[in-house]
């Protein structure tokens, strides 16, 4: 038991330190060694192959047509957007904000479930979602031009419509979290994802001169990092996790990626601290923390009425 926990903590660590440094290693590679769709195109392809692949060693159970269907159009849709938007957010801003933006994921998920499915807004959630929302918009709008450091407003806020369409992509997930592995969900979404990342690569080109003479060793090792860690491992890391330990722990490893990020960063001299961004963090922070107690106060409520 305790060698289990020990493993499944390790794997929502690195699965977190992978999804951080992947915010360094796309802002080092977009766009000097890659356009932003053709790493999307990369990305999918290889998710595609790598899922495809590892379906090969499992037993799976047969995928109606029409959870197929949303699948493929609802789902790789989303995971399309969150790439993209993802992509195009991280070449724009600083990973510091960019990893901020994207660390909002719980009350982007609340406000959609509102919207979508008219959730319950409790005084807690609400107070959190307040807090989050004013300091994501103010990691947006507080943003200064630097002229080393590609950081502008229009950067974050495609992290946040990034952000939005993550969010999407796992209420869609959900669905057929229990009636499908993982896997089988993983190798029909990246293989949707991969067909609509083609049509964008016509429109806006190939452009990848991480392929082309006098490419470094370098960038090709950060090109391969992007596509084995962020792109294959982490998706498996993360519901090994879940399945072993409580959600509760699980989400204090969120904070890992801004943390992580933003140091990495920094170092790099791809980011620097400015007044705005401490005090950003602590609102977004604490609203997080506070939609997470309450929907586990939610949770724990429920499970005591059902016994």
């Amino acid at each position: 038991m305790k060698t289990m926990l020990i493993k499944a903590n390790l794997a929502i660590f690195f699965a977190e330190l992978f999804n951080a440094l992947n915010v360094n290693a796309q802002k080092y590679l977009l766009p000097e060694w890659s356009s932003p769709f053709a790493m999307l195109l990369m990305r999918t392809a290889f998710g595609c192959i790598f899922f495809w692949v590892l379906s090969l060693f499992i037993r799976e159970g047969k995928i109606s047509k029409k959870d197929l269907l949303i699948l493929l159009f609802g789902g790789s849709l989303s995971l399309t957007a969150y790439i993209t938007f993802y992509l195009l957010g991280v070449m724009k801003s600083s990973p510091i904000d960019s990893s901020l933006i994207m660390s909002t994921m719980p009350l982007i998920v609340l406000v959609l479930a509102i919207i979508l499915f008219q959730e319950h807004l409790s005084r807690l959630k609400g107070v959190g979602m307040l807090l989050g929302i004013t300091g994501t918009v103010i990691v947006i709008f507080a943003q200064t031009t630097d002229n080393n450091i590609d950081n502008t407003w229009i950067g974050s806020l495609f992290c946040l419509f990034s952000a939005i369409a993550y969010g999407l992509y796992l209420i869609i997930n959900k669905e057929f979290v229990g009636k499908y592995s993982g896997i089988t969900l993983l190798k029909w979404m990246f293989t949707g994802a991969f067909l609509y990342s083609i049509p964008l690569v016509f429109i806006f080109g190939w452009d990848v001169p991480v392929f082309h003479q006098g490419t470094t060793w370098e960038a090709v090792s950060v090109l391969l990092f992007v596509m084995i860690f962020p792109t294959g491992l982490t998706y498996l890391l993360i519901p090994y996790a879940l399945k072993h330990l409580q959600a509760t722990s699980v989400a204090m490893y969120d904070y890992e990626v801004p943390i992580v990020s933003s140091f990495v960063g920094i170092l790099l001299g791809q980011a620097h601290f400015d007044w705005y961004q401490p005090f950003a963090a602590s609102l977004i922070f604490a609203g997080v923390y506070l939609v997470s107690k309450e929907n586990r106060r939610l949770k724990a409520k429920n499970i005591l009425q059902k016994k």
